[in-house]
This record gives C-alpha cells, structure tokens and sequence, in this order.
C-alpha cells in the first residue's frame, strides 16, 4: 500500500517527513520497475541498472570464445518434459557419473535434501579435487571416476548406475556418453589409452594448457592429456602437470590453480574439454586475469549464445559455490604473500592484538592477518561493530528492526528465468538484484518520531489476518508471504519452532520484558486454509507493516 501524509502537519517540519503518530494508508499498490536492461558493446551481455560494463568484461580486457553447445545435450536442458524435470533434479548425480575427478567437501545436507523448502547447496570446511589410478587397487568395491574410463567399457553403463544412482536414466547416460566421446577431448585421450596393452606400464599426464594458446581456446586431445610409457625420457614434464599412475593407493590433489580443474569435474558443462580459469591466464592487454573477472564474465546473459551453465539449476548452484572457494583462495594466496604489509598496519600499537585476546608475541608471528577489506573476517567484523556503536551514541538505540526479503516473483526475475527454472535455479541472477536475499535494517527515528508505545506500535505493526472483504488485496498478501508454517524439519529445535510458532493469543500489543513488544493476536476467529492438514489464524502471523 501506498502510505499517505499525515492529517495534521507539524510546526516546523521539513514537508517531506511523516510523523509515525499521524501516519494513515491509502488503499492501491504502485509498482516499481528497474530500467529496461541494456547491452555491453563489447561482450554482449545484459547489464542492469547501475551496473558498468566493466561487471561483465572488464570493457573488452576478457574476450571469451562463445562455442555453442551440442545440440542434443542443449534440447534436453531445455526438454519440458518428464525426461527434462527428471534429468534437472538429478543433474549432479548425472554429472557426477562422468566427472574424471571427486570432490571431497562437508556437504550441508539439511539445506539440499531435495524433500522440503527451497534447494540449497552449501559446504563447509576444507574443499580439494582429486583423482585417482587407472586400474582399481585390490579389494576395490567398484570403479568410480576416472578409473571407469579406463575399466570394463561393456560394464561402463551398468557401474554408472550402481549405488545410489539407480534412478538415472539408462538412455540418459548412453546419450551423454556419446556426446562426449565424440566432442570430449579427455574423453579421446582415455579412450585412446584403454585400448593399449602395456597400459600398466604407463602413465597418464593431464596438461596444463600451453602458454603460447589464447586464452578460452578449444584444446585438441594431445593438448589436455596423453599417455606416456613410465621411464619415458623423451617426454619433459613440466611443473604444473599431474602424473597419474596405472595403479596406486594414493589420490593425486587436483589444484585449483589449473586450467583443468573446471573440465574434468563439469563434463556437462564443458563438454569439449575446454579450459577453465588458469593462474597464468591473461587479459587482453597482457595482464594476469583474476579468478573473479573470469567467472564474472563467463556467467553472463547474452542473446547471443546458448549458455549450459545457465541451464544448469542445481549443477549451478555446485558450480557457482565451488569456484567462489577458488576466488577466496586465491584472495588468501594475495593475503599470506603480503603478511609484512597488513602486519605493519595491523600492529602499529598492538592495539587490534590487544582486543582479539593475542598478548603473546608468539602468537602474532604465526598467525595470518586478515586485512579490515576481507568481509567476514576479525577486523571487519570489530570495525562494523565499532561504526555501528558511534551511530547508537551519536543518535540514540534503533527504534525499528526491519527485515525485508526477496520476492523470487519479481518482474525482473520472471522475465530473464527460462521456462521451468525457479528463481532459486538462478543464482547469477538473484544476486545481482541488491539485498538478496534478505536485508535486515536497524531505524533510528527522529526524537519527535519516536513510538511512545502500545498504541503506536499498532500503527505500523500488524500481525493478524485481515477481512477478507474490506482488505482483499493485503488478505491475500498475507496469505502468501507472512504466514509462519506449518514447521518442518528444518525450523525445529528440541522439538520446538525455533522462531517461536505459534505465538500466543493477546487481546492487545504489550510492552515486552526484554524491549520487544508482545503484538495483538486477537482470538477473532479469522483463518486462512493453507493446505489439507493445516488452518493458520493469527497465531501464525509474521509481524508486517501494511
């Protein structure tokens, strides 16, 4: 609702400010609408408002070779049928039968359990790649990864779909299989391989992409990886390689620094074997290429080329979450090789030591020092604190805690998902829109608009259901977004909603013993059927403002 000016101005009183005491509604909704998107000259890819050209490609530094993808993997990305809805829910299981790497991670699996709420993919803790032999060891319950390629061909399907997989499509695998044996240059190599006889006295070497090639290039097979009899003394190796050997108990780190690391865990992503982010990749201008500009560049929009990765839904988020872990790595990396210069500023008098509790001198050498500009860490952490403790003294306590959420239904969401995504399958694009997905803001009112109580909290809090007769617009609202419930799994705590659902009945707002105010829930009667098994009334409220 469109909220109005007050009855009765005050003395005084710059025009433009509403007292919350003399505040009224008008019934009607206004939308608001970003501008229309525009085009980068140089890339091609959407821009929203305010955003520079140099978000996408740095104005031209980046130039990415755009090659379309295979045809058949693209229509079955995009197949709206029950083959399509069933390979995208399990699109990780799928590529995960055909990555050449594992990858070894704590996964929250109380946030992608697939059964409830919104899919979310989260990890936590220390995060590697890695590879093992080509011959399985002894006593090996089944060929997994890499090893697969090099295994029974005939059994390849049938091991692809054993243990926890069995709900992949049989004609599915056989269909990527196909692809990539014909487009995947790995794929070549360890095929090429599985034919030789003296293949146990070989060694694989996967390749860094050489230095001489532009950069997004497509790489042949003999550049991404062959297969070199062990003792082979006409073959140089270079640092950067990783020699995998015929059989082994050891698993060889997969570094996130290479050009590999991309191709060989996102087959359907990349099913040309085409290299991702190298740290000795470089811009147009000769200039070393950060991680973030790469990744900026690559998922973007652009009505000129067919993107997997923005098909991708669940494989997505994996994607996006895992190569943020090499962004941050790579700001570390900076970090640890400028320890003498953050500690310079650090530690001018000890001070910051002083308050993280490290008196020891010890303890200051070993450390690694975050800079105030890592968000999240110690020092940002304290200098938010701080700034927030300098507004409080200067202005007073806040008076009003507002949280506002993203509406996945966003006009300028709607419009840029492709048909059967939700927004949670995109998000390279719900992050673009500022405040997603939530924001939490502390107000602090001017002293003559400060709430003086019960009464004008009632004012600019609700929290029941309202007649679905005299406020039909704002009922249905309310129906939609601001009911709590019914809990699940993930809300509860010891058995009870950690939110506090369902509140209790009040037949009038009270001031709280701990500041928050106890809000009116009358027992009026009023109802809202959200399914079957469940009747919410105002005990299932979330506290709005109209």
């Amino acid at each position: 609702m469109r909220i109005g000016r007050p009855r009765q101005s005050v003395v005084g009183r710059s025009s433009f400010r509403n007292c919350v005491r003399g505040l009224t509604y008008q019934v009607g909704f206004v939308k608001y609408y970003l501008s229309p998107l525009e085009t980068c000259s140089k890339c091609q890819a959407k821009i929203f408002h305010r955003e520079s050209e140099n978000f996408c490609c740095g104005y031209g530094k980046i130039s990415l070779q755009l090659v379309e993808p295979p045809l058949a993997l693209l229509e079955l990305f995009d197949d709206q049928g029950p083959r399509g809805k069933q390979f995208r829910i399990n699109i990780r299981s799928y590529n995960r039968c055909f990555a050449f790497t594992s990858m070894g991670v704590y996964f929250d699996m109380d946030l992608a359990d697939g059964t409830e709420g919104v899919y979310t993919f989260r990890i936590q803790g220390h995060h590697y790649r890695k590879i093992g032999s080509l011959f399985p060891i002894e006593n090996a319950s089944r060929p997994r990864y890499v090893l697969i390629y090099f295994y029974d061909r005939n059994q390849e399907i049938g091991w692809r779909i054993k243990k926890g997989n069995d709900v992949l499509d049989r004609d599915v695998l056989k269909m990527f299989r196909e692809i990539l044996n014909r487009h995947n240059s790995f794929f070549h190599v360890f095929r090429q391989g599985a034919e030789r006889e003296d293949l146990l006295d070989c060694q694989l070497i996967i390749k860094e992409q050489p230095k001489d090639q532009l950069q997004y290039t497509l790489p042949t097979a003999s550049q991404v990886a062959s297969i070199v009899p062990i003792g082979d003394k006409s073959y140089e190796h270079t640092k950067r390689e990783i020699i995998v050997q015929a059989r082994t108990m050891n698993l060889l780190k997969v570094f996130e620094t290479g050009g590999n690391y991309d191709p060989m865990q996102y087959p359907l992503f990349l099913p040309y074997g085409s290299y991702g982010w190298d740290i000795e990749s470089k811009d147009n201008n000769g200039r070393k290429k950060s991680c973030r500009g790469y990744y900026s560049c690559i998922l973007q929009m652009r009505n000129n080329h067919d993107s997997l990765f923005l098909r991708g839904g669940r494989l997505l988020q994996q994607y996006v979450v895992d190569n943020w872990v090499k962004i941050d790595s790579a700001r570390f990396r900076w970090i640890t090789g400028h320890q003498n210069k953050l500690r310079a500023e650090l530690y001018e008098g000890l001070q910051d030591a002083q308050i993280v509790g490290e008196t020891i001198v010890d303890e200051l050498s070993k450390n690694i020092v975050l800079p105030s500009s890592y968000i999240g860490g110690l020092r940002d952490m304290y200098q938010r604190y701080q700034d927030a403790m300098a507004l409080v003294q200067k202005y007073g306590k806040p008076d009003i805690f507002l949280t506002m959420t993203c509406n996945p239904l966003w006009p300028e969401i709607v419009a840029n998902i492709r048909p059967g995504q939700s927004a949670s399958d995109r998000p390279d694009l719900t992050t673009r829109k500022r405040g997603l997905p939530h924001v939490h803001m502390l107000i602090i009112l001017e002293k003559e608009d400060k709430l003086q109580g019960p009464d004008d909290y009632d004012r600019i809090v609700r929290t029941e259901i309202r007649d679905k007769n005299k406020e039909p617009e704002l009922y249905k609202r309310v129906k939609k977004w601001m009911i709590y419930g019914p809990c699940g799994s993930k809300c509860m705590l010891e058995g009870k909603c950690k939110r506090g659902f369902p509140k209790q009945f009040s037949e009038c707002t009270l001031q709280g013993k701990d500041a928050y105010p106890v809000y009116q829930r009358r027992e009026d009667g009023n109802t809202i059927r959200m399914s079957k098994k469940f009747i919410a009334d105002n005990r299932f409220v979330v506290p709005y403002n109209p």
